[in-house]
């Protein structure tokens, strides 16, 4: 059964200097670090992303310049590490039945300082 109900976050993804980023981005939509799941992950290469049919709840919205990001996840067994630390800087979003939000986020390029 498809519901009209579900959420929607979109937006455009920004580079350091607040312009659209065109390279190779990986946005996540998640509640836990640890579980990524396909559905809540979008490649984006236009600067825009979307997420659709969101179920309510709180979520972290996370958008990574894949091409600076490569050293963070260069197979060196500490990727979900970064993952955590992405989640934990990134600021909370809640999702309510039938939201349509409109969030622009900046293409992280670095891991965020650990606290």
């Amino acid at each position: 059964i498809v519901s009209r109900a579900g959420g929607r976050i979109s937006g455009k993804i920004s580079d350091k200097d607040g312009e659209p980023v065109l390279g190779m981005v990986m946005v996540f939509l998640m509640t836990d670090p640890k579980n990524i799941e396909e559905g809540n992950t979008d490649r984006v290469m236009d600067g825009k992303y979307s997420f659709k049919g969101i179920h309510p709840g709180r979520y972290r919205l996370i958008a990574l310049d894949m091409l600076e990001m490569a050293s963070a996840f260069g197979g060196g067994g500490n990727e979900a590490e970064a993952m955590k630390q992405f989640f934990d800087a990134a600021e909370e979003i809640e999702v309510k039945e039938g939201d349509r939000i409109s969030k622009d986020i900046p293409a992280l390029t670095k891991a965020p300082e650990k606290k």
